[in-house]
């Protein structure tokens, strides 16, 4: 019986260092099929088929590659393990994208079929003489849906492969074992940093016990006291989410007082171009700075809807200071929100032009909001000075005319690196 182990590393590239030594055992011998893909590009109408040509351009080949799960040249032997790279539910035998294929015949070139054994899902050994119990699939070459993009500007084409719906079993990253249950599996941790088998996150180990089903079908590889030294250290280092989530949970904490400290993204896993500019029912009092001039020029207003009017500053119909094309783009670097009412309420107005107006007289900024002269660090802790006040000193008086407190928070969301040659990052 043939043990069906999955080896998980840290890194893509060890991932292809394990396939192709793994390849390599068996690229000569007997049996073994050697198919290479069709990689096609397409300048016209995709859905035209006499439209898509061969291509051999190695530019292209590779952004194929990159886009597709079907390897680019498949090496092929009897009791083969493999992976299906579709689901096919329509017809029998059904299977599921990422189920097991074990070979029973290879072709002999590319028009003829691939044979193969589905595996059952959770079987963890299998032979020949087992095999022969379980549903057999005939796989033909297949086009792989959909085209993709491949090239940059305007020089962009359509491109596909046409090979066999299999991809290779055997070694995986910890991103691409997520979502499945793996018979077994292998892996090797250090904390060397130029290793292909680095594991850096307590996640990543958690990751890689829940995809087997019993401890026993889990194992460590290398030495003894570096795997646990390794263990420990892993075991004790928090996630960038988890830091973001205490640092978060730190800044909204009101059972002690009010919110003393602002939030910043600076702390957020990932970069703020994922991050979405949220919306709130309690309108918002935002700061933006030019991406120009970031350490000098900054505006700050007032809206019920941050992410329309943040478009409307970017299209010049904002504010008659914000239409200036020599301070385009602009970028959000901190708001405001929670001020008492909905956004649409007079009240909630009145406390957002009220916030606002305050934030231009304590930044000696003038009438249309915009800022040639202070730095953004002081117009920003400004900002951060007026919130602790609201939050210390002012109440507001509910429909039952009842004194009220509210909470504002500030937000940070940018953090700006300044290149060399005046060049000039966001972050």
């Amino acid at each position: 019986a043939e043990y069906m182990g999955l080896k998980v590393v840290g890194t893509r590239a060890g991932e292809q260092d394990v396939l192709k030594k793994y390849l390599d055992r068996h690229r000569n011998e007997y049996g073994t099929v050697i198919i290479d893909s069709i990689d096609q590009v397409n300048n016209g109408n995709p859905a035209e088929e006499q439209s898509w040509k061969e291509t051999q351009a190695t530019n292209i080949i590779t952004s194929i590659t990159k886009s597709c799960r079907e390897p680019r040249q498949l090496v092929l032997f009897l009791n083969q393990i493999l992976r299906f790279t579709f689901n096919r539910y329509s017809v029998q035998p059904q299977f599921s994208n990422g189920q097991l294929l074990f070979v029973t015949k290879v072709p002999t070139d590319r028009t003829d079929r691939l044979h193969g054994a589905i595996v059952p899902k959770g079987c963890r050994r299998v032979n020949s003489e087992v095999a022969q119990t379980w549903p057999i699939v005939k796989l033909e070459q297949r086009k792989m849906p959909p085209p993709t993009t491949v090239g940059y500007g305007r020089n962009t084409i359509m491109g596909r492969r046409i090979q066999y719906p299999v991809r290779y079993f055997g070694a995986s990253t910890i991103h691409g074992v997520q979502g499945q249950g793996t018979p077994s599996i292998a892996t090797q941790i250090t904390m060397d940093k130029q290793s292909s088998y680095k594991i850096w996150l307590k996640t990543q180990v958690t990751t890689l016990i829940s995809r087997v089903y019993f401890l026993d079908q889990f194992t460590f590889v290398g030495p003894m006291d570096e795997t646990f030294n390794c263990v420990r250290v892993l075991a004790n280092r928090k996630s960038p989410n988890q830091e973001y989530v205490d640092r978060l949970l730190h800044s909204l904490n009101i059972l002690d007082g009010p919110p003393q400290e602002p939030i910043t993204l600076a702390d957020h896993p990932f970069l703020p171009y994922y991050i979405d500019i949220p919306s709130s029912h309690t309108g918002f009092v935002y700061m933006l700075i030019s991406v120009r001039f970031p350490n000098v020029v900054t505006y700050i207003g007032q809206t019920e809807e941050l992410k329309a009017r943040l478009n409307a500053h970017q299209n010049k119909t904002g504010s008659e200071f914000t239409r200036n094309p020599a301070y385009h783009p602009w970028a959000l670097y901190a708001f405001v929100s929670g001020f008492p009412g909905e956004a649409k309420s007079a009240l909630n107005t009145d406390y957002r032009k009220e916030f606002e107006t305050q934030w231009h007289h304590d930044t000696d900024t003038n009438r249309s909001g915009g800022n040639t002269t202070h730095s953004r660090e002081y117009i920003y802790n400004i900002g951060i000075e007026i919130v602790r006040q609201y939050n210390t000193d002012h109440l507001y008086h509910d429909e039952n005319e009842d004194p009220q407190k509210f909470e504002l928070i500030m937000v940070q969301c940018q953090r700006i690196n300044v290149l060399p040659m005046n060049k000039l990052l966001t972050f």
